[in-house]
């Protein structure tokens, strides 16, 4: 019984470890994704208002190299509501051309991390802006598909 006890008592303290340290992995990730509305509804919503640092991109243009190039290049206009469009420029698909501006994919910016979640959330992107001009950081999909990017300031 003594046995028992402890075998249960073990079993639980790995289970317990174990879901710590996953949750304390995944706030790091959570701190920007979940404020795009990625935590529990998987929803992202517009935002009303925009903090300092998301003015000074407020409408500005990028041009977006992911490196998997099925996904391709897309110019990406980040709009005042924190929502976003974009239109594919090259692509190994049969997107080129295809322009999208959908209510689910929105982007955020505090301090210097940047994020952007594509129709509510099926592609999460969230990176570093090193220069006023210039960010770069990773990419995954509800698919499994990872990867990296950058951005170039356009206009």
């Amino acid at each position: 019984m003594k046995k028992l006890l402890t075998i249960l008592c073990l079993v639980l303290l790995v289970s317990l470890s174990t879901e710590i340290s996953f949750s304390q992995s995944n706030q790091e990730d959570c701190d920007l994704l979940c404020q795009l509305g990625q935590s529990q509804s998987n929803q992202p919503q517009p935002k009303e208002t925009l903090s300092s640092e998301e003015n000074a991109l407020n409408n500005t243009q990028w041009k977006i190299v992911f490196s998997d190039f099925e996904i391709g290049v897309h110019q990406t206009t980040l709009k005042s509501d924190g929502t976003f469009k974009y239109t594919v420029v090259e692509t190994l698909g049969p997107d080129k051309g295809s322009s999208y501006d959908k209510p689910g994919s929105t982007w955020m910016f505090i301090g210097t991390q940047f994020g952007m979640s594509f129709n509510n959330g099926y592609l999460r992107m969230k990176g570093t802006r090193s220069k006023n001009d210039y960010m770069e950081g990773t990419y995954e999909s509800v698919m499994g598909d990872e990867g990296t990017w950058y951005g170039e300031l356009i206009d």
